[in-house]
């Protein structure tokens, strides 16, 4: 059975442990859930996890299918010339919706 992340629910496949807090905090997935679970308790605001826990719209959410697609239609002519626009630095931009992101406290951080 796996563990979840104190934060954020996702499966704990490498546990992190919060050093400032008692030993019993944590697993965490990841760096950033450990920082924001941190800076929430040093806030006074550990209350999110108790309103987290009580309200459905938090409830667990499949996580992304991968496949064998290796993107390499971001490559061709007549997409790059529709979705890119020339960055400041002069090179093709694109800019993307990232729809299923494993951990949202990393975008966060």
């Amino acid at each position: 059975m796996s563990t979840p992340c104190i934060h954020c629910d996702q499966e704990v496949v490498h546990a992190y442990f919060s050093d400032k807090l008692s030993s019993s905090s944590g697993p965490f997935c990841c760096q950033g859930c450990l920082t924001v679970y941190n800076i929430l308790n040093m806030k006074g605001l550990s209350e999110y996890y108790t309103i987290k826990k009580n309200i459905s719209i938090f409830k667990k959410r499949d996580p992304v299918s991968l496949n064998d697609n290796q993107y390499s239609y971001l490559d061709d002519q007549d997409f790059l010339q529709e979705y890119s626009y020339k960055g400041l630095s002069g090179l093709p931009t694109m800019e993307f919706y990232l729809e299923g992101i494993h951990c949202l406290a990393c975008l966060w951080i």
